[in-house]
C-alpha cells in the first residue's frame, strides 16, 4: 500500500503492518502507530506532529528530511533507520533502539534520547542544542560524540 501526498491525521493504525509502504510527503498529525510493523516505509519529507509510535518495528525506516515534532518513539526500534536532515523539535526517543541511525544534520533541538540505544549511530552534523542523551548508549558514534 502507498500513500504518497496523503493527509492521514488523526488515525489509529497501532498494531497494524505496514512493511514497505510508501508515506513520502504525507500529514501524519495526532496519528497512532503503537506496536505498528513499519519496517522498510518511506516517510520521507512527511510531516509527523504529535504522533506515537511507541512499541513499533521501524528497523530501516527512511525518515530524511521529515519533520517530527512533539512524537513519541518510546521503546520503538529503529535499527538503521535514515534520519539525515530530519527536524526533531521536541520529540521523545525514550528508550528506543537506534543501532546504525543515520542522524548526519539533523536538527534535534528539545529532543529527548533518555535511556536509547545509539551504538554505532551517525550524528555528524546534528544540531544537538538542549537535546538529553542522558542515560543513552553513545558507543562508537560517529561524528560529534554528545556530552
Amino acid at each position: 500500500m502507498d500513500f504518497p501526498g496523503l493527509d492521514l491525521s488523526n488515525f489509529d493504525f497501532s498494531g497494524l503492518t505496514f512493511s514497505g509502504c510508501d508515506f513520502h510527503h504525507t500529514a501524519l498529525h495526532n496519528v497512532k502507530f503503537r506496536k505498528a510493523f513499519l519496517e522498510e516505509c518511506n516517510f520521507r519529507d512527511a510531516k509527523i506532529n504529535n504522533a506515537d509510535f511507541s512499541d513499533a518495528k521501524m528497523k530501516k525506516v527512511d525518515l530524511r528530511k521529515t519533520e517530527l515534532m512533539e512524537s513519541s518513539f518510546y521503546h520503538t526500534d529503529l535499527t538503521e533507520a535514515k534520519l539525515i536532515g530530519a527536524f526533531m523539535m521536541d520529540a521523545k526517543f525514550t528508550n528506543a533502539i537506534m543501532k546504525k541511525a543515520d542522524l548526519r544534520g539533523a536538527d534535534m533541538k528539545g529532543t529527548s534520547f533518555f535511556g536509547a540505544d545509539l551504538t554505532e549511530a551517525n550524528l555528524d552534523k546534528a544540531k544537538i542544542k538542549n537535546t538529553d542523551f542522558k542515560n543513552a548508549k553513545l558507543l562508537k558514534v560517529i561524528g560529534d560524540k554528545p556530552s
